[in-house]
């Protein structure tokens, strides 16, 4: 398949996803992850893919299915991002599926995987953006709290009080 993949990606100057699946699904530990994701990432690059184009899907799955689901997406985040330094992307919200109070893990999650190199976060925006700013404040990326207040400030003047 990535024989078929990459040579496009290359030829419309693309970027792609590495997700951590193979033909027998999701691992369910981090090491087999890795292993996929290495491995899509050294295919890409002998393509002529740089780095920058790629962006590596740890995959997000339910708490309520595996309860080491979380630590075994962030702990695989951790290691993509340290040895290759590239975008990560995920579908954050697929960590509390069929749980109740699903914004509230969402959140936590979201900040925990946001401190793990997240840069591509599929997430109700809605619902997470406050909390996307809030990490950020906190990780020591906006300087002097500008976003975060900037960003309030917008949220009070278009909500009703």
């Amino acid at each position: 398949m990535l024989e078929q993949i990459l040579p496009l990606v290359k030829k419309y100057n693309t970027a792609v996803v590495a997700l951590a699946s193979d033909t027998s699904g999701v691992p369910k530990n981090s090491s087999s992850r890795l292993k996929i994701i290495n491995y899509i990432i050294e295919k890409a690059q002998e393509a002529g893919i740089g780095l920058e184009d790629i962006i590596a899907d740890c995959v997000a799955e339910s708490s309520a299915v595996d309860h080491m689901a979380a630590i075994t997406t962030l702990e695989t985040m951790e290691i993509v991002k340290v040895k290759w330094g590239v975008n990560l992307i995920l579908g954050a919200s697929n960590v509390s599926f069929g749980l109740p109070n699903r914004p509230a893990i969402n959140a936590v999650f979201l900040s925990f995987a946001i401190q793990r190199g997240l840069t591509c976060a599929i997430v109700n925006t809605a619902q997470m953006k406050t909390y996307v700013m809030a990490a950020d404040l906190l990780l020591g990326r906006d300087q002097g709290a500008r976003k975060f207040i900037a960003y309030y400030r917008k949220l009070k003047s278009v909500s009703p009080h």
